[in-house]
């Protein structure tokens, strides 16, 4: 196990319990690497040959596994006291990190990662941090953002142990192994299971990384009340203008919680792990259908060039289906169908469509290269109805919130419509074409095609929809004229109405559809400051719906909840305190009592030393001295 030059020296540490997760970490970085070396040095605990075996089918040209047996158990029995109520999620084998330095004598550094995280780009820039004279480089922990501990404000600069550069030639100069488990032994704190002794031993002696390098995404996203981007910005120096931005920068994302992305398949950046995941074991969903998406194209002025972006930039196979007049189609580039423009014309592409996704695009729009890819594989591996990306001319208006999970439909159009963030176009939609058929999404209501209907029915009809970060798209400038504009907001608003009173018993939903209703009566609005006549519809239009609003007392009925809720607890907490003044009033009862049972004991204390024999006896004492 010489040292190989040019090679990046990777430790990592695996029992039982983390075979899979530490695989797919693995199958992550193996992705992910440049040209150099990986030489992968696994620790195992007690793993059986076939359990070995597993890692070492990753070896090819370019990566090589070595296998480690050593028995943690064995070696650290009773170094670490468990408790119930502690944060620590990790087993004995974790102090197997301790002794990294002398198990390889013949490196002089290697990057230590744990097994619950991904890699998504190559780890040469950061395996050639110089350390220096310091033992590690590592980057600062993020609960310090939202959560303070006696261990992460005792040292200069709280680390996260999952992640480090370690610096083993310094190590071994300096017996660090005998230090650490000397202090594990010696530390009474039992809340995590290595880290807080790297902290103690390696503070003031640890090259602090960039976020990017150990981003901790389920621990962010859990405690997203607690900190804003300017408190990240600080905290680590960076620039972030969004939270959105700040989770789609990450190179190593690292699950370090409880909430593992193999256990909750929710949690914030667990599709970016099943990934890997499905990347390393295949999914359980066969493909039946022809095509793995159907490309739908609105228009011919520019069809060619978005017909090219998809030929050119999908490696999953793409049907086109360009939809348009006939005639102004047969001088059509290369597309698969052509659908004739005109009523119900989506619907009927979406019918005939052979693909098991469906996107549709406006003719003069670009896909990106890779970005067809990453959509199927997102959606296959998610069993997503739909997914949601963002359109490269919009990155300016970027969300300024991360959507890092999986939601339900209707819970993601009121995060979004809260925010001002929902979807304008239905090129920045990616969904499963049989659902599209299922629910209805594409059916025109009334005489026309209305997008503001599709993009409203597609989210919230989904049950499993999220939204992915980064630009897929470079969408077109597309002029809308203000009548058609007007036709749409007016269907619109005649579905909204109802689904207003559907859904009424369900306060929060509602609100999202009334608010959604009140920014398409002012979208209305400016399309019609020219058209006298289709302002004043405006204006019955917004009365008849505030009317209809005002009918329903789904508000007022939470409302009078809330009221209720907050009276029950007003009172509750008027209760408490009688009892407490009740309480309060017995123990100055009982204080008069002892005070006045004192001052009586004080008194006949100095009555009997009055008239004690005590002093004259005393007396007489230092008379015979």
């Amino acid at each position: 196990m010489s040292e190989k030059n040019n090679a990046v020296n990777i430790c990592m540490i695996t029992d039982d319990n983390y075979i899979m997760p530490t695989s797919v970490a693995i199958c992550s970085m193996t992705a992910n690497k440049g040209p150099e070396d990986y030489v992968f040095y696994i620790i195992t605990s007690n793993l059986s040959e076939e359990s070995e075996k597993k890692f070492k089918s990753f070896e090819r040209d370019g990566v090589t596994v070595n296998i480690v047996r050593e028995d943690a158990e064995k070696r650290f029995n009773g170094l670490h006291s468990f408790r119930k109520d502690s944060i620590c999620v990790a087993s004995l084998s974790a102090l197997l990190k301790f002794i990294i330095a002398d198990l390889f004598p013949q490196l002089d550094r290697i990057l230590y990662l744990d097994g619950d995280l991904i890699v998504e780009d190559d780890l040469l820039e950061l395996y050639n941090t110089p350390l220096g004279d310091n033992y590690a480089a590592a980057v600062l922990d993020i609960s310090k953002l939202y959560w303070k501990s006696d261990f992460n404000s005792c040292v200069e600069n709280y680390f996260n142990s999952g992640v480090m550069l370690l610096n083993l030639k310094k190590m071994r100069e300096d017996r660090l192994s005998e230090v650490l488990i000397e202090t594990k032994r010696n530390l009474a704190d039992s809340s995590l299971m290595d880290q807080n002794v790297f902290n103690i031993v390696f503070d003031k002696k640890a090259v602090m990384l960039p976020l990017i390098y150990n981003f901790q995404s389920l621990g962010l996203d859990r405690a997203g009340s607690k900190w804003g981007i300017d408190d990240v910005n600080a905290f680590f120096g960076t620039k972030y203008k969004s939270k959105a931005q700040l989770f789609d920068d990450a190179r190593i994302i690292h699950y370090a919680s409880k909430n593992k992305p193999w256990k909750e398949p929710d949690a914030a950046h667990a599709y970016r792990w099943n990934h890997y995941r499905t990347a390393l074991f295949g999914s359980e969903e066969k493909q039946t259908e022809k095509y793995a998406v159907s490309v739908l194209i609105e228009g011919c002025d520019g069809a060619d060039e978005t017909i090219r972006s998809i030929r050119e930039g999908a490696k999953e196979k793409a049907e086109i289906i360009l939809i348009s007049d006939e005639n102004a189609a047969k001088d059509a580039p290369d597309a698969d169908k052509v659908i004739s423009g005109g009523k119900n014309a989506l619907t009927e592409a979406i019918s005939k469509a052979a693909g098991r996704y469906v996107c549709v695009l406006n003719a003069g729009d670009r896909m990106l290269p890779g970005a067809i890819d990453r959509l199927c594989s997102v959606c296959l591996e998610n069993s997503l109805d739909a997914a949601i990306f963002e359109a490269d001319r919009d990155i300016e208006k970027q969300r300024t919130e991360p959507y890092t999970q999986i939601y339900a439909g209707e819970q993601l159009f009121a995060l979004m419509q809260i925010k001002n963030e929902l979807p304008r176009r239905r090129c920045e939609f990616f969904a499963k074409r049989a659902f599209l058929i299922r629910m209805g999404v594409a059916e025109p209501v009334g005489q026309a095609d209305n997008e503001r209907l599709f993009i409203y029915k597609l989210l919230t009809r989904a049950e499993r929809v999220t939204v992915l970060t980064g630009a897929m798209c470079d969408a077109a400038e597309r002029n809308e004229s203000a009548s058609h504009a007007q036709a749409e907001i007016r269907q619109a608003l005649g579905v909204l109405m109802n689904e207003y009173v559907l859904y009424g018993e369900r306060s929060d939903f509602a609100s999202a559809v009334f608010n959604h209703a009140a920014l398409l009566c002012r979208e209305y609005c400016d399309a019609a400051k020219t058209d006298a006549d289709a302002a004043d519809k405006d204006t019955l239009l917004l009365c008849s719906f505030t009317a209809a609003a005002a009918e329903r007392d789904a508000l007022c009925r939470y409302t009078t909840k809330q009221y209720r809720e907050l009276d029950f607890r007003l009172n509750k907490a008027y209760r408490e305190k009688s009892e407490i003044n009740e309480k309060l009033q017995r123990t100055y009862a009982e204080k008069s009592e002892k005070t006045a049972e004192i001052n009586r004991l004080k008194k006949e204390n100095q009555r009997l030393r009055r008239y004690s024999a005590y002093p004259i006896l005393r007396r007489i004492k230092r008379l015979f001295k």
